[in-house]
């Protein structure tokens, strides 16, 4: 029996993927067993030394009031301590020395926090004793019942050699001596620091040696180097600094005024140390991302719409001439097989595409991110091609586009999807409840929107997400689709996922500057046809250029000339555009002499072919300007506006001053006091 090769890669991709699938489905139960069973082993440890310290101090087990609320915040520390330190997922094949590296940090972790909270709750009569006996006689109980459970004894050296760098060592040392001159010396006074305070000062080094011993501090980059557990590691090395400044602080008794400047001072060391760890280390690791780099301030040049055919509008299913004669047996394979568990993807390509128009050889389904499953496959040999998993997951979506590009038939079929960016709330508010929805939401708007933007931040945010889970809009992956060579034939909304079948009709674009910046370059069309750049501030989504016919073939114009329902513009992107402050740098413009203070609107070639041709070639002679005639008559179409301007065009050729004085003052009244807006 004959089977055809492109049969078996789908087969075989299918099962890695459920194989894979049932992989990660076995290792969950596993992960939370061992979180459930050490946590429980943790707990019964930690309460058995408290009450036996309580008992010990007090000679009772009823625990009073004060010690009661102390309990509560005891286990909490404990239990926030022992998942920072990944306590609770420590196995039997862990090499013991290893568990107890992880017990000594969540202990001294554990003991910062609780010290830090009875430092704000003012509980100064408690017993110093019971506090650092239980979690001390706790940790050696521990290390205890690791080493009886481990499968892994052999003693081995935590702390590698590994060569100082002075190039982190030097500077770090230098921020936290001036942090602690300045925040803790020359607040207290020479005059009264004692020598519970000098004592405290020389612990805080001592951690600090201590706690960059075990995170590798003085050498990041060899210890760690294109690994995100290297930023994990700072993290650590400042929670563990703090935490012991915090267990100091309680225990040698520093008086309530004079404490918060011992906190102050390593916390203020935290954020310089690593802002210069940010500049030291990150900018030498290599950036994994197709993303345009964003140079603040820079104007880069809004590109080309890509040269395709004139896109079609599909009424009906769209069809692939294949070259086979006999019917193809893909409508059945893609509903009772390959999208079995997908009723609502499946209907919608049915809807969307002649199925039985494609080659059964020539069809492949898959649900990953892995860019392999891609790369084995040879030049045009696919007719259409279903990839289930969101393209959220892509470490380089353009590269990944390319790709498929190049896998895919002139004419065949892309089928993807992603979660945009308008349907992310949405998830986590089905999650969880509205207050902690809202609180994640903004925390994931600041990692995955905001820093992905910044330069600085910006590499780390790569090597630490790897990619992953990226927040994009619809605009901006569309964009990327129609920049890649394709074109959206449609989409759907099925769940909070976003399904779109693309046609490849062209190679990728060769354009390097898709629009990325805060500031950019639009090529418009000048006085006499020449060709000029006018500069705004970004209210769009990044690649929006590349959508500029997609949204006007389905869409058209609304009134005011706009483009109509133009998703491209998010909410602080009209925001801007209602105040005009996307066209400040408008004003560059306008001192150059490329344009005047009033005159039409310089636009784009494809909209200037949306004028009659004899029109078009009269709009040409005239110079564009920064306010348009547009406020003056606020017309609604696209014929109107073309009156509009004609009739401003007639009274500038006779009087050209004071056509424009008249128009500016009628204008700036529309605008200012009777609140006219373009749409």
């Amino acid at each position: 029996m004959h089977t055809n090769k492109s049969e078996i890669q789908i087969d075989i991709l299918n099962s890695q993927n459920q194989s894979s699938l049932e992989e990660s489905e076995l290792l969950q139960p596993k992960k939370t067993k061992l979180f459930l069973i050490n946590s429980t082993v943790a707990i019964a440890i930690y309460l058995l030394t408290f009450f036996g310290w309580y008992y010990f101090k007090r000679s009772t087990l009823i625990l009073e009031d004060r010690y009661l609320e102390l309990l509560g915040y005891y286990l909490i520390s404990l239990f926030v301590a022992s998942i920072l330190s990944n306590k609770v997922f420590l196995t039997r094949k862990h090499e013991y020395l290893q568990s107890l590296r992880k017990i000594y940090i969540s202990v001294l972790l554990a003991l910062g926090l609780l010290s830090l909270i009875l430092l704000i709750t003012d509980a100064s009569t408690l017993s110093r004793y019971v506090i650092l006996g239980s979690m001390l006689s706790g940790s050696i109980l521990e290390s205890i019942y690791f080493y009886v459970s481990s499968e892994n004894k052999n003693i081995k050296r935590i702390i590698q050699h590994n060569p100082i760098s002075y190039l982190y060592t030097i500077p770090d040392f230098i921020f936290l001596s001036f942090s602690i001159y300045y925040l803790i010396v020359l607040k207290i006074g020479f005059t009264v620091l004692n020598e519970r305070h000098i004592l405290a000062i020389i612990l805080i080094f001592t951690s600090w040696i201590y706690s960059a011993l075990f995170t590798h501090r003085f050498n990041p980059v060899k210890r760690s180097v294109n690994n995100w557990a290297a930023t994990g590691l700072q993290f650590k090395f400042y929670l563990l600094i703090l935490s012991s400044t915090a267990l100091l602080v309680f225990t040698i008794n520093i008086k309530p005024e004079y404490a918060p400047y011992f906190l102050n001072a390593v916390i203020i060391y935290s954020i310089i140390s690593f802002a210069a760890f940010l500049f030291l280390y990150v900018r030498k690791l290599p950036y994994p991302t197709d993303e345009v780099t964003n140079v603040f301030l820079r104007a880069f040049e809004i590109g080309k719409p890509v040269n395709t055919p004139v896109q079609q509008i599909y009424t009906g299913k769209y069809k692939f001439l294949s070259s086979e004669s006999d019917e193809s047996n893909v409508k059945q394979k893609m509903q009772f097989q390959y999208l079995k568990d997908f009723p609502e993807v499946f209907n919608f390509l049915e809807r969307e595409l002649e199925l039985k128009s494609f080659e059964a050889n020539k069809v492949m389904v898959i649900r990953s991110s892995d860019i392999y499953n891609v790369e084995v496959l040879v030049h045009n040999c696919l007719e259409l091609f279903v990839n289930l998993h969101e393209i959220n997951d892509l470490k380089r979506i353009n590269d990944y586009f390319r790709l498929v590009n190049d896998k895919i038939a002139v004419n065949g079929i892309y089928v993807g999807c992603l979660i945009p960016i308008k349907n992310r709330h949405t998830i986590f508010q089905k999650k969880y409840p509205f207050l902690i929805s809202t609180l994640f939401y903004f925390a994931d708007f600041i990692w995955r929107r905001v820093f992905p933007k910044i330069p600085v931040l910006r590499k780390f945010y790569f090597t630490f997400s790897k990619g992953r889970d990226r927040a994009i809009s619809l605009a901006e992956a569309l964009g990327r689709l129609v920049y890649c060579g394709f074109e959206i034939i449609d989409l759907t909304e099925i769940n909070e996922f976003v399904f779109f079948v693309a046609k490849k009709i062209k190679g990728p674009s060769t354009d390097t500057n898709p629009s990325y910046s805060p500031i950019f370059k639009m090529r418009r069309v000048g006085m006499n046809g020449k060709q000029i750049f006018v500069y705004k501030i970004r209210t769009m989504h990044p690649y929006s250029e590349y959508l500029q016919e997609f949204i006007y073939d389905r869409n058209k114009l609304s009134e005011g000339g706009k483009f109509k329902d133009d998703f491209r513009i998010p909410g602080w992107g009209r925001t801007l555009r209602k105040l005009w402050i996307d066209e400040l740098p408008m004003l560059i413009n306008l001192v150059r002499g490329e344009i005047k203070l009033v005159g039409v609107r310089p636009v784009s070639n494809h909209y200037l072919g949306l004028y009659s041709d004899e029109f078009r070639a009269r709009r040409e002679k005239y110079k564009p300007g920064l306010i348009p005639p547009f406020y003056a008559d606020m017309p609604k179409t696209i014929e109107e506006i073309e009156l509009s301007e004609k009739k401003y065009f007639d009274l500038y050729d006779s009087s050209p001053f004071i056509t424009d004085l008249k128009y500016f003052f009628i204008i700036i009244t529309n605008i200012l006091f009777k609140k006219k807006r373009s749409a």
